[in-house]
């Protein structure tokens, strides 16, 4: 083998390097596809038993109640041959020992690659917002992207730096000016001495409440940002503070190959701003998950010469059904594809791709890909190539899933039935989670393609 290699020149062995990873990658795929398979399966099995046990213990209280009805004189007669003497009344104090494990649906509030990588928050289960800025009397619901040395609130386009950070103070709306400024002097002090302050230290309890951070915007003064937050968004922003502060050991900045790290990063996403001029033309059938401004942001982010073009229904689960080998069938056209999902938590994303989908046995596609996410927020992420790490995973279809994206996770991922879907932390695109939670319900798919 040695002979040979050195026979072949330096772009024959290129070619077999760039062969053999493309078929390491599509081994890998398939691998996480079966482990979302699999984790889809167990969660259905936890449900039915929880199912199977309830219908158990009804049918144990159904027959306490008949026999304690029989010892009272209400027993309604029975027919001949019906009795049943060595029949035991059920002991109810049996029933309230029985144990049901029912599985509980798990917020989603992080979502990151790696522990050294930046964490991405968007709104918890249930639909309450992580973090509600406080500006001038009026709210705005925000997503972060906590990085080791800044915080990014999203819609705002706003960073606050390691550098410039004081402290956090928890508030309350009675507070006066004079004590705001008496604990952003608080926490100057506090730093200055190599120290947490302590009103950085989050209060009990689970419940939101109303905090402030405070920033250094000159030698001798500070400014603040107001913000309201979960208790487990607060927590979370503490641990990376406290960092900040000195007050933990740094992390060993070789623990990764350069590559990798580069790669476990989120990126930061573009934001989605449509107008009259970028609204998508969708001819035929109507769109049941396109609103009339998410079309127009949608098409902020297609190419331009794409998005003039008329864009028409290809597959719809409500028109032609939850089948991933029909999609497949009628969206194998090598034109600009548009796949659009919504989750059972009302999230709506998807992805665009150059080409439409096929079954194959490697990952197809181009650089012109990308992933966004239009409820609850209206983000895109482009493909980011990599010179250190081989980055190129776009698209790939097997007969039993649909997915997006590789180096780490999937940024989408959809079961053969089209019922139930997996996205996570992406490296191909530096995207998180799109959907509610990772592992979601599908509710509503569809397809669009680019006409002539």
């Amino acid at each position: 083998m040695a002979g040979k290699l050195d026979d072949l020149g330096l772009e024959q062995v290129k070619a077999i390097c760039e062969d053999t990873q493309a078929s390491l990658a599509a081994a890998l795929a398939r691998i996480e596809a079966y482990r979302i398979r699999e984790r889809h399966l167990m969660d259905e099995l936890s449900q039915l038993r929880a199912q199977v046990h309830g219908h158990q213990i009804e049918e144990a209280r159904e027959a306490f109640k008949a026999s304690a009805g029989g010892a009272s004189g209400s027993k309604p007669p029975s027919r001949p041959g019906s009795a049943r003497p060595n029949q035991q009344p059920v002991d109810l104090e049996s029933l309230g020992t029985c144990s049901i494990s029912i599985p509980q649906p798990q917020p989603v509030q992080w979502t990151s690659i790696s522990g050294n990588a930046p964490l991405y928050v968007t709104s918890l289960e249930g639909g309450e917002q992580a973090v509600t800025l406080v500006q001038g009397g009026k709210k705005v619901n925000c997503s972060l992207i906590v990085a080791r040395d800044h915080i990014d609130f999203v819609e705002l386009r706003a960073r606050i730096h390691n550098t410039e950070f004081l402290g956090i103070s928890s508030i309350k709306e009675s507070r006066s000016q004079g004590s705001l400024d008496k604990a952003a002097a608080a926490a100057a002090a506090g730093q200055a001495e190599g120290g947490s302050t302590g009103a950085d230290t989050p209060p009990l309890g689970g419940k939101r409440g109303t905090w402030e951070v405070h920033l250094r915007s000159g030698p001798a003064s500070t400014r603040t940002i107001k913000f309201e937050a979960s208790q487990a968004t607060r927590t979370t922003l503490h641990r990376c503070t406290e960092k900040w502060l000195g007050n933990e050991e740094p992390e060993d900045p070789g623990a990764q190959e350069s590559g990798e790290a580069e790669l476990s990063e989120l990126a930061q996403p573009r934001h989605l701003h449509g107008s009259d001029n970028t609204a998508l033309r969708l001819v035929g059938e109507p769109s049941s998950i396109l609103a009339p401004d998410t079309l127009k942001a949608l098409g902020a982010g297609i190419p331009p010469l794409e998005r003039l073009r008329p864009w028409s229904l290809a597959y719809s689960t409500r028109v032609h059904g939850t089948s991933l080998s029909t999609l497949f069938r009628k969206c194998g056209t090598p034109v600009p594809t548009i796949t659009l999902v919504k989750d059972s938590g009302g999230f709506v994303f998807g992805c665009y791709t150059p080409e439409g989908w096929h079954v194959a046995p490697r990952f197809y596609g181009s650089g012109e890909t990308f992933v966004f996410q239009l409820e609850p927020h209206r983000l895109q992420w482009p493909w980011r190539p990599s010179l250190a790490v081989k980055n190129d995973f776009f698209q790939y279809g097997t007969s039993d899933c649909l997915a997006l994206g590789g180096t780490g996770h999937f940024a989408l991922h959809l079961d053969a039935e089209l019922l139930q879907g997996s996205s996570g932390a992406c490296g191909t695109f530096g995207s998180p989670c799109l959907a509610h939670r990772d592992d979601f319900r599908v509710l509503l798919v569809e397809v669009w393609q680019a006409g002539a």
